[in-house]
């Protein structure tokens, strides 16, 4: 007859749940060329197809604009932002990059996400205002000369 020897920390072990995968903390680093229609690249950890809206704003008012993209391959490219195809005006400007509330991602993305992004984690994850849960929000500020 055999006799099996179970230590305490054996017990332990098996009755402590492990999670599958450590808890992953979102980066979104965001680059903005230096021109006078300027792009915005977004570098980011976030889902693959996970919408973001990218917006900017001249501080002080008198332009306005944004872009809806798609994380692909780890990044988001936008169109250049111009002013009718012109320079935009010189000043300060803020960019703001933004999600929605996951229940309005597509079940892939909820699912790595969580319902109500709950499972994003990040300087750059805020409860949202509307009740929809963790959502993303990054500001950037840039001059243009």
């Amino acid at each position: 007859m055999n006799i099996i020897k179970i230590s305490i920390f054996s017990l332990l072990f098996i009755a402590i749940p492990l999670k599958s995968h450590a808890e992953k903390i979102e980066f979104i680093n965001v680059s903005i060329s230096k021109t006078k229609k300027p792009k915005v690249t977004i570098k980011t950890n976030l889902p693959e197809g996970m919408e973001i809206a990218i917006d900017i704003n001249k501080v002080g008012g008198g332009y306005a604009d944004s872009y809806n993209g798609t994380v692909r391959r780890g990044e988001i490219i936008t169109d250049q932002f111009s002013q009718n195809g012109s320079d935009l005006p010189p000043g300060q400007y803020m960019v703001m990059i933004l999600s929605s509330g996951a229940q309005f991602e597509p079940d892939p993305i909820q699912k790595i996400i969580g319902e109500n992004g709950e499972k994003l984690l990040g300087p750059d994850v805020k409860e949202s205002t509307m009740g929809v849960g963790n959502v993303i929000d990054k500001r950037v500020f840039f001059d243009i000369p």
